[in-house]
């Protein structure tokens, strides 16, 4: 499932629809209206672990163990996941590279979702 807060692109624009080769209509998709930390304090409520990206004080994300059940928060390029928001993370996670420190959040979503799908496989 995919929630949007408020002010980010429209999901079904031709643009995003293109660049998704059409994957946005194989996934729940909710653009919410309210404000980010009360859908995050939500999915807190309903149990869910909470996992943001952040470069500084968090895991690699080779390290990361994550239960069945979490969200992923993502930020964007510029200025990363609202410190109000990551004082509500569970647990907070990089992607290791070297002479990079910043990913377009559509690839880095990708690589975290990607590598999280595999952990899970993999145990």
């Amino acid at each position: 499932d995919v929630i949007l807060s408020k002010g980010t692109a429209e999901v079904y624009a031709p643009k995003t629809v293109m660049a998704s080769q059409g994957a946005v209509f194989e996934l729940r998709i909710e653009a919410s209206k309210k404000n980010p930390i009360d859908d995050i304090m939500q999915l807190k409520r309903d149990g869910y672990f909470l996992l943001g990206t952040d470069l500084k004080s968090s895991l690699p994300l080779k390290k990361l163990s994550c239960p069945k059940r979490f969200a992923l928060i993502l930020g964007n390029e510029g200025q990363g996941v609202e410190p109000e928001i990551l004082a509500l993370c569970d647990q907070k996670v990089r992607i290791e590279m070297s002479g990079i420190d910043s990913l377009n959040v559509g690839v880095a979503g990708g690589i975290l979702l990607y590598e999280l799908a595999s952990s899970r496989h993999d145990s």
